[in-house]
């Protein structure tokens, strides 16, 4: 089994299959369309499949939906200007995550999230879209090793701890079938002595040299117009599925088998067993009408949600957390609720594909 028999989904007539069809015709005045549908897509059963009637606009009216991430809502974790000051506050990328899920706005179509980097030469916003998240720990979990991780020796661990170290991997394609690999390289990794317990600040700076023709998302470096109509300057970088499931295997190799070396600070985050599970409903179970063309005459069909709706409909699912414990006069550590609900797993065994399905199923 490849991962590209692991990532294929079901046509819509086999979903549709012995399935009951939940359809929302008319939305409750009390609740927004968005509020509605995220509802719904909780309290869906085993046997029953999600239709995304033909009127709600997952994408905002106006927007192409094939470059949305050039205009869409990213959640922002803090920016630094030095180092120093991101020692100083412990900026740590789960606490960053934390306060940025606290500060969730409704409305926003979040596609995922981001950081800026903070050397002179390294400011880059780099961005991590949700559906991204997903495929990588698929990659991770169903790979027994990525190929050829090759480790640059160190001698002078003084200098890793200050630019950060530099890897060479080797990732199984995503979409291709045979499995082709990818090669590149990865800069500014967070490495520390074994004995280190402090926060290590270079993981805002960490890159990676990958180039993937595979990538769903245009690439940015001319800049992102954002919702409020401003033109952001400055390159953007896009961490792909291949690199965020490289970076894991690579903080999996020192901390499990180098001798001086190690990774704490991981600024991608793997979904809970709960966060997985919805979000392999999103992917299997919720089918978008639109309004298309047959013979000269418009007509209403079905697809599955892409990779973009995917994002903006999981972060739905945040704000909605936050709206319930609110909801319920929690109004203090409501980013750690949200986090430990939706991501940071113990351990991956419930995304383990075997015998056609998921170990969770």
């Amino acid at each position: 089994m490849s991962l590209v028999d692991i990532f294929k989904r079901p046509s819509v007539s086999k979903i549709l299959e012995d399935r009951r069809i939940i359809k929302p015709e008319i939305y409750p005045k009390s609740k927004t369309k968005t509020m509605f549908l995220t509802s719904l897509i909780r309290k869906l059963k085993d046997d029953e499949v999600l239709i995304i009637p033909e009127n709600y606009d997952i994408i905002p009216p106006g927007y192409n939906a094939l470059r949305e991430l050039h205009k869409g809502d990213i959640i922002k974790l803090t920016r630094y200007n030095s180092i120093d000051d991101a020692i100083l506050e412990n900026a740590t990328p789960e606490l960053l995550f934390i306060k940025a899920l606290s500060k969730l706005e409704q409305g926003k179509r979040y596609l995922g999230y981001e950081w800026q980097g903070i050397s002179a030469t390294a400011r880059t916003y780099r961005i991590v879209p949700f559906s991204e998240l997903y495929q990588a720990q698929v990659i991770f979990t169903n790979q027994s090793e990525i190929e050829q991780i090759l480790v640059k020796p160190y001698t002078d661990t003084k200098y890793v701890k200050q630019r950060g170290g530099q890897v060479t991997v080797s990732v199984p394609s995503v979409k291709k079938k045979p499995t082709s690999t990818y090669n590149f390289r990865f800069y500014h990794l967070p490495l520390k002595t074994k004995k280190d317990n402090n926060m290590n600040a270079i993981w805002f700076d960490v890159l990676a040299d990958h180039s993937c023709p595979e990538q769903t998302y245009y690439p940015l470096s001319y800049g992102r117009i954002l919702y409020e109509d401003r033109l952001r300057t400055g390159d953007e970088k896009i961490f792909d599925a291949h690199e965020i499931s490289a970076f894991k295997k690579i903080k999996e190799f020192f901390n499990n088998r180098h001798e001086k070396l190690k990774i704490d600070e991981d600024p991608f985050f793997f979904f809970s067993n709960y966060g997985f599970v919805l979000t392999n409903i999103l992917r299997t179970r919720l089918i978008k009408e639109y309004l298309g063309m047959e013979n000269g005459v418009s007509v209403i069909k079905r697809r599955l949600i892409n990779d973009k709706d995917f994002s903006i409909l999981l972060a739905d699912q945040l704000f909605y957390e936050k709206d319930l414990l609110e909801k319920r006069g929690i109004r203090k550590k409501i980013g750690d609720y949200i986090f430990k609900k939706f991501f940071n797993p113990r351990n991956l065994n419930f995304a383990v594909w075997k015998d056609g399905k998921f170990a969770y199923e």
